[in-house]
């Protein structure tokens, strides 16, 4: 595992940015964040560590029964004077600080949201004075936050992870995948996951075989991994994930939409597989180019085999447009007994998969066996006069 903190992916740190820039803003700013997005506050206050030079006081309400002007006086060492909500705005000793609220019981929200409303009526300007970031806690309206502290005051996680956040995450876990079914598993991996991190941990602590198709694994642990929690995104079974509303896969799975992870896991497969069967096609023409383009070219009509489904003009089209089994009508007298299997093998996986099922994975191996065919190698730089390769003999 390298040392890469998840909190300075693109996404994660879009997020502590916006929160910043909010901060200098408004100078009150909530902090609405699902259940269980793991080391928001430590990366809230390393974030204003980094950025104010100075160490953020980080407070969790819990249980305290003292009020909040006092509690977060007493958190940053002020003079014992502070007993109001003035007094800690008008504290010099405080002037330029910063105050992360988290560990708010909601039934104690009532006291914190007048402390806020204080607070920000006290405030002479943003940049003036303490500033205060308070997590909200869950189950509050979006309406009720935004009253408290004003809608441009909220920064809201919600669709911060991309799938480019995903996979580098995974890159930093596991070494880069090689080979068909390798490269496959991590795609399902990445596909099932989306943006929950724990999740795709998980998935690749397995071996590349139950990642390449983990819904067995996933059945067994969905029931506890969403326990009572309700599919919404307080209870961080739903965000965002690729400019779409996405449900947690464990969720899926304990509510039996069983066909939403098969698709998701499908999704993973084609984007290996698909780009796979198109480079075995490519090589295979690229071999065998100048003896198929005497038997079809736009030069060269060629018919295809009589179909009642479509009719059979003939067609003046290039070879790098055959599909593998055209490439197989065309030229099979030319093409080696492995490119045979390639081109049958590949096509019949592909026709599986246009019913949206993940791909098999004995028949994923059978192709994976086979290999591609052999290319033209590498391209090496020209010597000037020679005509010939840099590293040619």
């Amino acid at each position: 595992m390298s040392g890469m903190d998840w909190w300075s992916l693109p996404g994660p740190r879009r997020f502590l940015d916006g929160v910043l820039e909010r901060r200098a803003r408004h100078g009150v700013v909530a902090v609405s964040a699902p259940a269980g997005l793991a080391g928001l506050n430590d990366a809230l206050a390393a974030r204003l560590r980094e950025a104010d030079a100075i160490r953020p006081e980080v407070a969790e309400d819990g249980a305290d029964v003292r009020s909040p002007a006092h509690l977060l006086g007493a958190r940053a060492g002020a003079r014992l004077g502070i007993r109001s909500v003035e007094d800690l705005v008008r504290a010099p000793e405080l002037d330029g600080r910063t105050f992360v609220v988290h560990g708010i019981d909601p039934a104690r929200w009532r006291r914190w949201q007048l402390f806020v409303s204080e607070f920000r009526r006290a405030k002479l300007e943003p940049g003036l004075g303490p500033r205060l970031l308070v997590v909200v806690p869950g189950g509050l309206r979006p309406e009720e936050t935004a009253g408290v502290f004003g809608p441009a005051a909220v920064a809201k996680w919600l669709g911060y992870i991309s799938r480019i956040d995903t996979e580098t995450w995974a890159a930093s876990l596991a070494a880069a995948p090689t080979g068909l079914i390798p490269r496959m598993a991590r795609a399902a991996s990445v596909e099932l996951s989306g943006w929950n991190r724990g999740l795709l941990e998980a998935l690749l602590g397995l071996d590349d075989e139950l990642q390449f198709d983990p819904r067995g694994v996933l059945e067994a642990a969905a029931a506890e991994g969403v326990g009572g929690r309700a599919t919404c995104w307080e209870d961080g079974l739903v965000d965002v994930w690729e400019d779409d509303v996405r449900v947690d896969t464990l969720a899926l799975l304990a509510t039996r939409r069983c066909e939403e992870v098969a698709k998701r896991i499908w999704r993973g497969h084609v984007r290996v597989l698909f780009p796979f069967l198109d480079d075995v096609r490519t090589a295979i023409v690229r071999r065998h180019l100048p003896a198929l383009s005497r038997l079809v070219s736009p030069a060269t009509p060629w018919s295809r085999p009589p179909s009642a489904n479509y009719p059979t003009p003939p067609v003046r089209i290039d070879p790098f447009q055959l599909e593998l089994p055209e490439i197989r009508m065309v030229g099979g007298h030319l093409l080696s007994g492995n490119e045979v299997h390639l081109c049958r093998k590949g096509n019949a996986l592909r026709a599986m998969m246009a019913h949206l099922d993940p791909a098999p994975l004995a028949k994923v191996q059978e192709l994976a066996d086979l290999g591609k065919p052999p290319t033209s190698g590498f391209p090496r730089r020209r010597l000037a006069g020679t005509g010939r390769g840099a590293g040619s003999a």
